[in-house]
């Protein structure tokens, strides 16, 4: 898959202005609204196609909840009063994840690679492996570096994708993320849990926050 052969077809905002700087949390959802599994397919698939991603690694895996009963799971271990019937009443939920063992599909990833890129170097496979075997070094503190930064950036993408599709979302953080794998079998040895996602269509009005101006920010080198 590359960006340019993607169909955008339930893109309904392609107004950057408005998709970048209208972007809020949407903190109210229509319990009524559902998207289809094929549009939400089709968000992923967009974010993705437009996410950095280190040596196009792409360390970053989704747990997508859009079943009533799946939903219920999840906000079982959302912590009151912050986050609680948020996920129960979005189209859909998503919990983040990097991935500690992107190495394992990165094989077949260069494959596909070369098949759009023929000349693509063949060094970049063992200086890839060898890239990964220093990351992983020591306490691994540095994979963990480099993923978590990685799945970041992916997660601000897949919320101005599902602005353009016409759907608000909220990042919450306030959750007891231990409990995925009894509830949903998640091992978090491999997966690191980074936030989680509601997405739907909002009922209520975006709230303007103050935001410091760049100035705040700078540190001039």
């Amino acid at each position: 898959m590359i960006g340019k052969d993607l169909p955008k077809s339930n893109i309904r905002n392609n107004d950057f202005i408005d998709v970048v700087f209208g972007r809020r949390a949407t903190r109210f959802t229509n319990p009524d609204f559902k998207v289809d599994r094929e549009e939400i397919v089709e968000i992923f698939s967009e974010m993705n196609a437009c996410t950095p991603s280190a040596v196009n690694t792409q360390p970053y895996k989704f747990l997508v909840i859009d079943s009533e009963e799946g939903k219920k799971k999840i906000d079982s271990i959302m912590r009151p009063p912050f986050d609680r019937d948020r996920t129960t009443s979005c189209s859909f939920a998503v919990v983040m994840f990097a991935d500690r063992k992107w190495i394992e599909g990165f094989d077949e990833l260069y494959q596909n690679e070369i098949t759009i890129v023929p000349d693509y170097p063949e060094m970049m496979v063992p200086v890839t492996y060898e890239w990964y075997e220093e990351l992983t070094a020591g306490d691994g503190s540095y994979l963990d570096k480099s993923i978590n930064f990685q799945a970041g950036q992916a997660s601000m993408m897949l919320q101005c994708i599902c602005r353009a599709h016409g759907l608000g979302t909220s990042v919450m953080d306030a959750w007891d993320p231990e409990l995925l794998t009894d509830l949903f079998g998640i091992d978090l040895e491999r997966y690191i849990p980074e936030v989680v996602l509601t997405i739907g269509k909002s009922t209520s009005p975006a709230t303007e926050r103050y935001r410091y101006t760049g100035d705040h920010f700078i540190i001039w080198g």
